[in-house]
């Protein structure tokens, strides 16, 4: 097999730098993420009698396509030219090459390439988010000045604020983690929805409170500000073209009314149930009328 070569990625990521008193400069567009999983896919083989069974590993907290394309099928079935795929994190069972005669000799020999992100899922613009603030907290943000069409949310926070998810996701990103893991800004936490949407959640002296790779819940602590800052949120889409672009989200407040986000100054942060239950299982939702979700 030829080694792989990762494409450059081009991701628009939203840099901003800010003082004690949550000053913040302009958003800027840059061309790397902050950190990188070395060797996120890998595609191994294994013989069960008659059959060569395909799996792909995913080592990032990220979905992967995959597309393996073969060089040599020789004595197997189904015949095919490539085989593409979109790996979630962990191993997943891709498809099996079976030998047609089995006195006779097979083989096979292929190539393959990734690239992060799932484009084809498109992200509900519609759908509620909760306020990362406590319940019943009057909300107050900032404004910014920003070359981007969409700007991040600058929500005001005390020294001791906790942060709590904004809808149900897997933690890719803890503001502790080392370097190795693919994420979009660093110290930041970021989630990633079951839609294809990916939150990142940054402040100074962000301390997280949920390990990466672990599904958080739309109301859940994931996080605490030891410092008087301003907590900086923007969601994101993949692109066919291996970046992201931030997406206009909307939040929930008055019951079932939904708010731009421009627009959510001096509302009150509130947690109806039908939204936290919107994402969950049967059996969460039953977790959650028992108050033991988290």
């Amino acid at each position: 097999m030829k080694p792989i070569t990762l494409r450059s990625l081009t991701l628009l990521l939203f840099v901003v730098c800010q003082s004690v008193y949550g000053q913040f400069t302009p958003v800027e567009q840059i061309t790397y993420f902050t950190s990188r999983v070395q060797m996120p896919i890998k595609i191994d083989v294994e013989q069960n009698k008659n059959e060569f069974i395909f799996y792909g590993t995913n080592n990032s907290f990220l979905p992967y396509r995959v597309e393996i394309e073969f060089k040599q099928l020789l004595n197997l079935e189904p015949a095919m030219n490539s085989h593409k795929a979109v790996l979630q994190p962990g191993r997943t069972r891709l498809f099996a090459l079976r030998i047609r005669q089995e006195n006779s000799a097979s083989n096979f020999r292929y190539d393959f390439r990734y690239r992060m992100g799932n484009p084809s899922e498109t992200p509900d613009l519609e759908f509620p988010y909760l306020v990362p603030l406590a319940k019943n907290k009057k909300v107050s943000v900032n404004s910014v000045t920003s070359i981007a069409t969409i700007a991040p949310v600058l929500f005001n926070i005390a020294a001791g604020d906790t942060i709590f998810a904004m809808r149900k996701g897997r933690v890719t990103a803890a503001p502790e983690s080392s370097s190795g893991t693919d994420r979009l800004t660093k110290a930041s936490l970021e989630v990633y929805h079951a839609d294809g949407s990916l939150a990142s959640y940054y402040a100074l002296d962000l301390r997280g409170l949920v390990k990466e790779g672990t599904m958080v819940y739309p109301g859940q602590p994931i996080g605490i500000v030891e410092a008087e800052s301003v907590l900086r949120v923007l969601v994101f889409k993949f692109t066919e073209n291996e970046q992201v672009r931030p997406i206009s989200v909307k939040y929930v407040a008055d019951g079932s009314s939904l708010i731009p986000a421009g627009n959510i100054d001096q509302i009150v942060s509130i947690r109806p149930a039908e939204v936290i239950t919107k994402e969950l299982t049967r059996s969460e939702i039953k977790k959650f009328q028992k108050d033991i979700l988290y």
